[in-house]
């Protein structure tokens, strides 16, 4: 079972300043429990969600500003018994109108984005979901310009058990 990783489960909020950001540690550990070697995808499968000590979830949006190619790191192979971790750029920072955001990077090249948060409890969840089938997915070599079709994808839908943290 996939797990959230929050090492820091107080943060503090940041000044109502343009360009100033509290960056958030957020990643990711999944094991692979099958008896066979397999690939993760972390290109763009990782669905946030936000939840406020009231139970209601946050609005979120999700913004490209550019597209990447997916490379061979974005999907390791893991092997039986084995773990991988993967971080995720995240922060929090103000904007006009007194809102305060939480932006979560995805390896795709966007970005989710979850408005209006003030100091209070939240609850944060990832959902891995693989759709994609060796056929769909090319991966990107830098060195040598060229590109390769990936193969045993782990192919799920898993909602990681919510992870509890506080902004003050």
């Amino acid at each position: 079972m996939p797990e959230i990783l929050v090492p820091e489960r107080v943060l503090t909020l940041p000044e109502k300043k343009r360009r100033v950001v509290t960056r958030v540690q957020l990643g990711i550990c999944i094991t692979n429990n099958t008896p066979n070697p397999v690939r993760f995808n972390f290109f763009d499968t990782l669905i946030p969600q936000v939840v406020g000590a009231d139970g209601q979830v946050h609005l979120r949006g999700y913004y490209r500003r550019h597209t990447k190619r997916p490379l061979e790191s974005d999907f390791p192979l893991v092997m039986p018994g084995e773990s991988t971790t993967l971080f995720q750029e995240a922060g929090l920072y103000w904007r006009k109108g007194d809102q305060f955001i939480l932006s979560i990077a995805a390896r795709d090249g966007g970005y989710w984005n979850f408005k209006v948060l003030k100091v209070d409890m939240y609850q944060i969840q990832l959902v891995y979901n693989n759709k994609y089938t060796v056929q769909e997915i090319e991966i990107y070599y830098r060195e040598s310009l060229n590109t390769n079709l990936i193969e045993g994808l782990w192919i799920e839908m898993v909602s990681m058990p919510k992870v509890e943290f506080h902004l003050v």
